[in-house]
């Protein structure tokens, strides 16, 4: 009897994966990164600017703050990375937070939203009159998204990871 030839056997088990459900995760987010930013003027007239290239290299002020992979991890310098759903979802340490994108790119809080961004790309919400966060003030201030719209949702992850990585610390290894 005659045996099949090696190349089927490849070509026939490439072809099953996908329906024994072993394909692409369903859930993995495929990112567009591009150069963008984030200008923060807070009350007082001082400027903050959080900024993304096109290569995922996240800085504040033009300090390296996180690096953003296409497939939506955050790997922040000095903590955890965080994870970005399809959904919207924003994971820590492979555990659910209470933080997510909406499907316009806007913040929302244990199911409420708390930023949102408007076509012209002004970013706004209670969130700003509630935070209290090392580098920058809040209240009062006017925060404008500037960039491609293909690369806002990105920058947003940046930004949530940016106003939470001073609360989560990095995993020690032993």
């Amino acid at each position: 009897m005659r045996s099949l030839p090696r190349w089927f056997l490849v070509a026939a088990l490439a072809a099953a994966a996908p329906a024994a459900g072993c394909g692409a995760d369903p859930t993995v987010v495929k990112l567009t990164l591009a150069d963008a930013k984030i200008l923060i003027v807070q009350a007082d007239g001082v400027r903050h600017e959080l900024a993304m290239t096109a290569a995922g290299k996240v800085t504040f002020d033009g300090v390296e703050f996180a690096t953003l992979r296409k497939h939506g991890r955050l790997e922040v310098v000095g903590a955890t990375s965080l994870e970005l759903r399809k959904d919207g979802a924003i994971l820590s340490q492979g555990q659910p937070t209470n933080i997510a994108l909406d499907a316009s790119d806007g913040f929302v809080e244990n199911q409420v939203a708390v930023l949102t961004v408007d076509a012209a790309g002004a970013i706004e919400g209670d969130l700003w009159r509630e935070l209290d966060h090392p580098k920058f003030q809040g209240e009062g201030a006017t925060v404008t998204y500037q960039g491609p719209v293909a690369s806002r949702r990105p920058m947003m992850f940046a930004l949530a990871g940016f106003l939470t990585a001073a609360s989560i610390p990095k995993p020690t290894t032993r």
